[in-house]
């Protein structure tokens, strides 16, 4: 045996050494003896997670990627030389996790999730950490609608044709019940807090809230449908009121995240007014017409993060953008039929835009914030009557979306 190895290594070949191989010992007939001449030693494979969701939702498939980095054509690893586990962090439960070879190198880790939460997936190849593992994935709710509540009435918790919506520092929706003269306070899950009613007592007067916006300090300005924008604080206590000297029709109104300026939707006169909070008036923006920078009939306004004002216009079908001062930037759905009849608008904090189609079927759309449309929010099973009021929440990574529809409330995930 010594000599047969000492003459094979007298032999000159002309093919360089290759590393990280494998090789393959096939028996034939004549094989009669065999014997043992050492280890071979081989580079281990190289496997690293490649691809994964960060934001999976409950009960839906969670699929991860695992690649052999030194993949040559074939490796060396089955199925079950891997070991894998999901783990729901805050219930400490596992998960079940299936392994497919996909024969190209990679490998597919699928499970499904059944809570919500953040999660860890840890994956071993013959007990070695795999590069990348563990992997961290939040899971979310399945999209669509959660919850609604309704109960069309004046008593406490009933609504009788409500408008806006936002939600107060504190986490509480409030709703705009004008037929009742208050605002309705819920959390979330629809469960009533309380009703509030803003009278100035001065003149007695009771005002009717349409559309609502909450200043950083926290106060609530509101339109009352005809010339007035009415400020009062998260109880309702009544502080100041303006506008009646330049507003017609006030409809939506948003306070400026960048220069605290409150803009207010004047639906009749076609344009946007501009006042201080504390009331003085600037200047306004747009006139009747369907050209760039004109305006028929503007209902809903939200500002998003840079100061940009979305105005929702119910007669020519469409969004229009502009900046803090009233200049023209674009269009949202000027050229398709995503937007008909548009009423309430709002933004997220990554400057996507929802807004209402107010026509019957009602339907709910998301755009990013350069006009491109995203997604529908609703389906037509959600029986969405006449959407006029739209927020969204602050939950990561994606907000709720908070839809008023004629005599109800409905939340949903996205």
């Amino acid at each position: 045996m010594t000599s047969q190895i000492q003459e094979l290594l007298t032999i000159q070949i002309d093919r360089e050494p290759t590393t990280d191989d494998y090789i393959e010992f096939e028996s034939v007939d004549d094989f009669c003896k065999t014997g043992t001449l050492g280890t071979i030693l081989t580079a281990p494979d190289n496997f690293q997670i490649t691809e994964y969701p960060k934001h999976p939702r409950i009960g839906e498939e969670i699929r991860v990627n695992m690649t052999n980095t030194q993949y040559t054509g074939r490796h060396g690893v089955k199925e079950t030389d891997i070991t894998t586990t999901l783990m729901d962090d805050r219930n400490q439960k596992q998960d079940d996790v299936k392994v497919t070879d996909n024969k190209d190198g990679t490998f597919s880790l699928t499970c499904q999730a059944k809570v919500e939460g953040e999660h860890t997936l840890s994956v071993s190849v013959r007990k070695k950490t795999v590069m990348g593992s563990p992997v961290r994935m939040k899971v979310i709710p399945k999209c669509g609608l959660v919850c609604k509540f309704e109960s069309k009435g004046s008593g406490n918790g009933q609504l009788l044709n409500p408008w806006g919506t936002t939600m107060t520092r504190a986490g509480n929706l409030l709703v705009c019940d004008p037929s009742n003269a208050r605002f309705q306070s819920f959390t979330i899950n629809g469960n009533h807090k309380q009703a509030i009613q803003v009278r100035d007592s001065n003149s007695g007067n009771t005002y009717n809230p349409y559309h609502v916006t909450q200043s950083s300090d926290g106060n609530l300005f509101f339109t009352t449908y005809d010339k007035y924008v009415i400020v009062c604080d998260e109880n309702g206590k009544f502080i100041r009121c303006f506008g009646a000297d330049e507003l017609k029709q006030s409809r939506g109104i948003a306070v400026s995240p960048t220069n605290g300026r409150v803009y207010v939707a004047d639906w009749s006169s076609h344009c946007i007014r501009i006042y201080s909070p504390g009331g003085n008036y600037f200047k306004s923006f747009g006139s009747q017409g369907n050209g760039k920078g004109q305006l028929y009939y503007p209902w809903g306004l939200d500002i998003n993060s840079q100061g940009n004002v979305i105005v929702s216009e119910s007669s020519n079908n469409r969004l229009q953008v502009f900046n803090e001062d009233g200049q023209h930037l674009f269009f949202i759905g000027d050229t398709d039929d995503k937007i008909s009849n548009p009423s309430g608008v709002a933004t997220d904090k990554d400057d996507n835009v929802y807004v209402c189609n107010y026509t019957s079927p009602g339907k709910v759309h998301k755009f990013d914030c350069h006009g491109k449309f995203i997604a529908r929010i609703d389906n037509d099973a959600d029986g969405l009557r006449h959407p006029i009021g739209v927020y969204v929440t602050d939950d990561k990574p994606f907000g709720k979306v908070v839809v008023v529809d004629y005599s109800c409330i409905k939340i949903f995930n996205q």
